[in-house]
């Protein structure tokens, strides 16, 4: 019992060396790679490359995860994303066999160089996507390697201004433009960045917009701010049933209406109906659609105030209509309607009367 209990002990005192001894790897490490007593001192603000004429290539993937935010009435749209970015640095490399065997280890976002990818955002609401980097990913680990190679994937909210045009509603595809940008040339660094779906489960949205695609532009010259275009297809599909259906059936209702004899009072019935039918359907549309000078009128509207004038007329013509063939028709035609309808109409209809 006394032989188990010391080797018990022993075993516990080994690891506990062991573990003192890996976190005097880590620091010894951190010290290596940060001391400020070192004359090789690294500077984050200074772009980590050996001959300062090279370019730096930076890799970039968005993994977007759904579409948090479609804001219409402000014209926004907030995407939450993972934003992945990989790069090498020159200056923060180690050999694994004087540390222990680390290969890599993390360290504060703030204390090394980044290429600092911003999201440009048209937006002053102190949005995720809006706030400083030190502020965001002041205290994001980041993972180095030993070879300099640096990993970095926050989670980050995207918002970005949208406008939103109404031409085509509820049938319309929306594109949506998020412009990153580094201040650094193409010259300096290169951005390569691809977009993908992290989970196609996710890929579309939960309620009222899908993601339809999304087109990648990159621009690397040598004269300009190193950036990057990502454009996304929005397509609506909550709520087109209920502007479809009515439709369909207000124009079938509005047929049966002209086939209806004219002498019968059921034209008016009906036309009445799909005339309330089309204002109630106007009206829902109008309070759906926020007004803004930029977005054109809704097709779909258009042909809702065609069908409010078309019914209108309809039904006066059916109640003038009705009114005559029950009216007293042994009374003669007056003169002057006579000459209106067999002298001066003809002329304007481009017809001659022998009459």
């Amino acid at each position: 019992m006394l032989l188990l209990n010391l080797k018990l002990i022993i075993f516990i005192v080994f690891l506990s060396l062991k573990l003192i001894d890996g976190l005097n790897d880590e620091r010894k490490l951190n010290e290596y790679l940060f001391s400020s007593n070192s004359s090789n001192r690294y500077n984050p603000n200074i772009r980590p490359i050996v001959k300062s004429d090279s370019q730096l290539i930076v890799d970039a993937r968005l993994g977007i995860k759904r579409l948090f935010e479609m804001d219409e009435s402000n014209h926004r749209v907030v995407l939450f994303a993972v934003l992945f970015k990989k790069w090498n640095d020159d200056f923060l490399t180690w050999k694994p066999a004087d540390f222990g065997g680390i290969e890599y280890t993390y360290v504060d976002y703030s204390k090394i160089w980044n290429p600092n990818l911003k999201l440009v955002s048209n937006f002053n609401d102190k949005s995720p996507s809006d706030k400083s980097k030190d502020e965001l990913y002041g205290n994001f680990p980041v993972k180095l390697f030993h070879n300099g190679t640096v990993q970095f994937s926050p989670a980050v909210h995207l918002t970005s201004e949208c406008l939103i045009n109404y031409g085509k509603f509820p049938l319309d595809i929306q594109a949506c433009s998020f412009e990153f940008q580094m201040p650094y040339t193409g010259e300096q660094i290169k951005l390569r960045i691809n977009v993908y779906y992290t989970d196609e489960e996710n890929r579309k949205y939960e309620h009222m917009w899908d993601i339809d695609d999304f087109k990648v532009t990159t621009i690397n010259e040598k004269d300009q701010k190193t950036s990057a275009i990502v454009q996304f297809l929005f397509r609506r599909k909550y709520k087109n049933f209920l502007y479809i259906l009515p439709s369909y059936f207000v124009y079938v209702l509005t047929l049966l209406m002209f086939m209806l004899p004219q002498e019968s009072n059921q034209r008016i019935i009906i036309g009445s109906t799909c005339l309330i039918i089309s204002c109630l359907l106007s009206y829902f549309m109008s309070n759906t659609v926020p007004n803004h000078e930029i977005s054109a009128w809704p097709l779909l509207g258009k042909l809702f105030l065609f069908n409010i004038v078309l019914l209108t007329f309809s039904i006066l013509f059916s109640a003038f209509v009705i009114n005559i063939s029950r009216g007293n028709h042994t009374k003669n035609v007056p003169s002057w309607l006579r000459k209106v309808g067999l002298f001066f109409f003809p002329i304007l209809i481009f017809f001659s009367s022998s009459l």
